[in-house]
């Protein structure tokens, strides 16, 4: 019994660690595809986004052309009205990654749009640290995605 137990727990432990990592790399990833924005490397974003991606605000999805990697590289998701850099990003704002559940219960109304599996994450990274923090995108959800790992890579599966 005491050896089922403590088998028991080392896989609970492990889990939790594996989830810890995963929660972890999706931040770094989710910051990557921050920075492609200031670097204006619009190709990394699009090079990581599923073939068919899904709008968490109306749940309508979007297969991913061609023509709509033009379109949406011809504008910058950055302020047209004053130069910011990504220090400026990482100094006014707090990404925030959200597990599936964690996402349900902060997002009810985007939850219902999307079909988050267990291992998904939300990146905020339109989380600003303080009331009057210095805006840098264009929108505020220019830096919220969701993201599933598919193959071993990251992957933007809704925006």
């Amino acid at each position: 019994m005491k050896f089922f137990t403590v088998v028991c727990l080392l896989i609970t432990l492990s889990s939790s660690i594996q989830a810890q990592n995963d929660r972890q790399a999706a931040e770094a990833f989710g910051l990557a595809i921050v920075q492609s924005f200031f670097d204006n490397n619009c190709d990394f974003m699009f090079d990581n986004l599923a073939p068919t991606v899904t709008s968490f605000e109306g749940g309508h999805q979007v297969a991913i052309t061609p023509e709509v990697r033009k379109v949406f590289c011809s504008e910058s998701p950055l302020r047209p009205d004053m130069p910011v850099t990504y220090q400026m990003y990482l100094d006014n704002y707090k990404p925030k990654i959200y597990s599936k559940s964690e996402f349900a219960q902060k997002f009810p109304e985007w939850d219902a749009h999307l079909n988050l599996q267990a291992d998904d994450f939300f990146f905020d990274g339109a989380n600003p640290i303080a009331a009057g923090n210095t805006r840098v995108f264009r929108a505020g959800d220019m830096a919220r995605f969701a993201l599933r790992k598919i193959n071993g890579e990251w992957t933007i599966i809704a925006i």
